[in-house]
């Protein structure tokens, strides 16, 4: 084919058609150009495919990941909604936030509580990491192209997950001063002597009432990354299909 061209160029030299020269000359610049157009086309298109299949397996692993740990941080949320409801028995004054309305539980007896249940405060809320962190480190976050998705995955992994660690930093430290400073108290004695029989129980019901306001908002939190959760599944859904 080059040969086919150069031998035309090479006739028009010599029948001195410089006129046709010229333009067949600007003819095949542009032949060329429009060639070099249409790889570049066919090369974006199949990135762009690829791209595609890869941000699919993202979708498809965050949305596992996501189904799993619903499931986990909803277990959570009954487990911090037990444990108010065990002080709400306690200190019946003491006040919920609104997300645990209708989650306190009744008719718990005292003589039921055992204060190490009462302080603890349970597992982290750690999250499912292992597609989010494949992800970011491959510098792939931005394959993800629906824009609720993107917002959602960020939110959740990076501004809740924050979040969480925070609340659950305090609550481990006013834990850890509950008990160096009740120690004796929570070996030997039920609720109804520390809470209802102690001289000092105002203040004793007070410094509870403060970790367990830290778990009531951890309740909140929690809930709204649960509902984001299930929001970002529903999207990726929707993606997918």
């Amino acid at each position: 084919m080059v040969h086919f061209f150069r031998r035309i160029r090479q006739k028009l030299l010599a029948n001195n058609q410089m006129k046709k020269y010229i333009l067949y000359a600007i003819g095949e610049i542009a032949l060329v150009m429009i060639g070099i157009l249409l790889a570049l086309q066919v090369n974006n298109w199949n990135e762009g495919r690829k791209n595609r299949l890869k941000e699919k397996v993202y979708l498809e692993n965050l949305k596992s990941d996501l189904v799993l740990d619903i499931d986990r941080q909803k277990d959570r949320l009954n487990k911090i909604a037990y444990k108010a409801s065990l002080f709400k028995a306690i200190d019946p004054s003491f006040q919920i936030r609104d997300s645990l309305h209708g989650k306190i539980m009744d008719n718990i007896h005292l003589d039921s509580i055992q204060l190490r249940t009462l302080i603890d405060r349970g597992q982290n809320n750690r999250f499912i990491l292992g597609t989010y962190n494949a992800i970011k480190d491959n510098g792939d976050i931005r394959l993800i192209s629906n824009e609720d998705i993107y917002v959602n995955v960020i939110t959740i992994y990076n501004n809740h997950r924050q979040s969480h660690e925070s609340l659950y930093a305090d609550l481990k430290e006013i834990e850890a001063q509950l008990k160096y400073k009740y120690a004796k108290e929570i070996k030997y004695q039920n609720p109804k002597e520390i809470f209802l029989n102690n001289p000092n129980k105002e203040q004793v019901i007070a410094e509870f009432s403060n970790y367990f306001d830290v778990h009531s908002l951890r309740y909140r939190e929690l809930s709204r990354t649960v509902a984001l959760m299930e929001e970002t599944v529903l999207l990726i859904n929707k993606e997918l299909i």
